[in-house]
């Protein structure tokens, strides 16, 4: 099989300006559009539809089809947990089963874990494959979502214990699992039934990185960016604004914080002013990266390697975050290509020392360049085909 035909299913539009997973997605369908028939079935987010088909021009590049349904509630959901539950629907089942007989589909990939349960409403007998792009999902402390996050994880066990009854009845029903860090695998290894394994870590086009980093960066500058429905940015921008930003700027009387990125909460943009800015999305945020001194990135939750710290990487700026920042890649010690603390006030004392010259930036950020080469999507994307081309053999 030469070019095989392959259907994308995903729980959000895999724009590349939406989120970092949407972002990898984006990135493995452009390149294995050069070597496969792909299709494209996703929902829409309920208030965010205008946004969503607007920038779906981006997707008409890539994908031969492109259908979408919108997430509506639905009263019987088959006592799925909450994430999955809103993205329950049959019209949604009926569609992907047209498509997938229309188009003469040879595998579908399955991405994020709030769709498993559609690899049970495939009537066609056909490989199955499914992207762990983030198992915190499973984790009673440190899920991503919001309602199982911290504390309210821990409160809420019986929803945690419903995802990993979840997965244990639909993991199963995948010929291949492929997972961006080692961590997400581990999680998720003992429920795959002995299913092919593939490592797909999250990666970047690094092409367009090969010339940043070489314009001069604003002084004493902090920068954070991320799509604020993700419920680990929006909490990791509150605390740069609450906690971080504010023991800074005692002792760096210039010291400024930017945060961008799409959907900012109204709690956040009530912390504007002071030094403090906040813009909305963004037309090309990789000028970002070349622009200020420091990114700081103290996120508690969630698995993964995250995008913002991989483009960061590659642009030559400089990452201070907390030590789950930098999950899933080999960064050796703090100071070597990132700094690394393991709360606000401490974060707060590693970026002062950085703006007073402790550190040696310029040196982090050729150590995390390199680290960056070893995330290439091209790599990444031939190793997929040729998972598909065994599947489907």
């Amino acid at each position: 099989m030469s070019r095989p035909k392959i259907l994308f299913i995903t729980p959000r539009m895999p724009l590349p300006l939406l989120s970092g997973g949407e972002s990898w997605i984006y990135g493995l369908a452009k390149n294995l559009a050069k070597t496969a028939e792909l299709h494209l079935f996703s929902f829409l987010e309920p208030g965010f539809e205008p946004h969503q088909v607007a920038h779906s021009v981006f997707l008409e590049k890539v994908f031969k089809t492109v259908s979408y349904r919108k997430k509506e509630p639905f009263p019987d959901s088959k006592d799925l947990p909450d994430s999955p539950a809103r993205h329950f629907s049959p019209g949604a089942a009926e569609r992907i089963n047209g498509i997938i007989e229309k188009e003469g589909i040879d595998l579908a990939h399955i991405f994020f874990q709030d769709l498993l349960f559609y690899s049970a409403e495939i009537k066609k007998k056909l490989p199955l494959v499914y992207t762990e792009i983030d198992s915190s999902w499973l984790s009673p402390f440190n899920s991503y979502l919001r309602e199982n996050a911290g504390a309210r994880g821990l409160g809420n066990m019986r929803e945690t214990l419903k995802y990993r009854a979840y997965a244990k009845k639909f993991l199963r029903n995948f010929q291949a699992v492929t997972y961006l860090s080692r961590e997400d695998y581990g999680d998720i290894k003992g429920y795959t039934k002995g299913a092919r394994a593939l490592y797909t870590p999250n990666a970047l086009e690094l092409g367009a990185y090969a010339n940043r980093g070489k314009v001069k960066r604003e002084k004493n500058t902090i920068f954070f960016i991320g799509n604020y429905l993700h419920y680990p940015n929006a909490d990791a921008a509150l605390t740069l604004t609450l906690k971080v930003y504010p023991a800074v700027k005692e002792k760096v009387k210039d010291a400024r914080l930017i945060l961008a990125g799409p959907f900012p909460p109204e709690e956040l943009k009530k912390t504007a002013g002071g030094g403090i800015e906040i813009t909305d999305y963004v037309k090309n945020h990789l000028e970002r990266f070349e622009k200020y001194a420091l990114m700081a990135a103290p996120v508690r939750y969630g698995r993964g390697v995250k995008t913002k710290v991989l483009e960061a990487f590659a642009s030559g700026l400089p990452v201070a975050g907390y030590h789950e920042t930098f999950c899933g890649l080999e960064t050796g010690p703090s100071g070597n290509c990132v700094l690394k603390a393991g709360n606000a006030r401490e974060l707060a004392g590693k970026i002062v020392d950085a703006f007073r010259g402790k550190y040696d930036l310029e040196k982090m950020a050729a150590n995390s360049r390199e680290l960056s080469r070893r995330h290439d999507i091209a790599e990444v994307s031939r190793k997929v085909l040729e998972l598909y081309l065994k599947l489907c053999a």
